[in-house]
């Protein structure tokens, strides 16, 4: 490991975030909206990880922070490092000044199956599907957000517990760490894994559940969780 960039995404003008929150509540409802921050917390891993700067100075890997993922110093930075391959962790929308300064590129872990669950949060919407099994994939990064060549993937099953909120985040642990084992895979191979990278197929993009769909998933979570425990 050369160096970690990490982007503190500095905030949007309130004009754009507004247009931005307008937006989504006329897709998914002002219930949806609410529900979707009380949701957040289930995808919280603040207890179990120690934070990247501290595992930066304790391993004396160079650490630099921006206030934007695509800030021209940030851009700088990844330059004189002279990378092989960068490793895309929690990013918003990257530009492609910035996942073509390392060698081969940049890679992203996406915590779902693609190209089927493109944009999706991890978990809720394969129950949504009445699906036992989540799943990760390691992809290149392009232009369009969760749509670069597959270069891994693995389906991971669902944890069930008592309550969808503990199915998911303890789900989410576990994709986690089995994430950090399929990209440290990857990269002991990595020339190999690009090679026989394959091109994705049309996908299905989703966004934040509105009330009405999460009353479908909790639903079928209490479905699947039963029918789990039967077997």
């Amino acid at each position: 490991i050369v160096g970690v960039l990490r982007a503190v995404n500095a905030k949007s003008s309130v004009k754009k975030r507004w247009i931005k929150i307008s937006n989504k509540i006329k897709r998914i409802g002002i219930l949806g909206a609410i529900n979707g921050l009380r949701m957040r917390k289930w995808y919280q891993l603040d207890d179990i990880v120690i934070p990247i700067d501290i595992q930066c100075k304790k391993r004396n890997i160079p650490f630099f922070e921006f206030d934007n993922i695509n800030s021209p110093k940030l851009i700088v930075a990844l330059q004189q490092l002279d990378s092989d391959v960068g490793i895309s962790l929690g990013n918003s929308y990257i530009s492609s000044k910035v996942f073509q300064t390392p060698k081969f590129g940049m890679v992203n872990i996406h915590h779902e199956q693609l190209p089927d669950y493109q944009n999706a949060q991890s978990v809720i919407w394969q129950l949504y599907n009445n699906s036992r099994t989540t799943g990760f994939t390691i992809h290149k990064i392009n232009k369009r957000i969760d749509e670069g060549q597959i270069i891994y993937q693995k389906q991971v099953q669902i944890v069930f517990k008592n309550s969808l909120a503990e199915t998911v985040y303890k789900t989410y642990v576990k994709l986690m760490k089995e994430s950090a084992e399929g990209l440290e895979k990857v990269l002991s191979a990595f020339p190999n894994y690009i090679k026989n990278a394959s091109t994705q197929s049309s996908g299905t993009k989703y966004t934040t559940p509105s009330f009405r769909q999460f009353l479908v998933i909790r639903r079928r979570f209490l479905d699947l969780r039963k029918s789990h425990k039967e077997i």
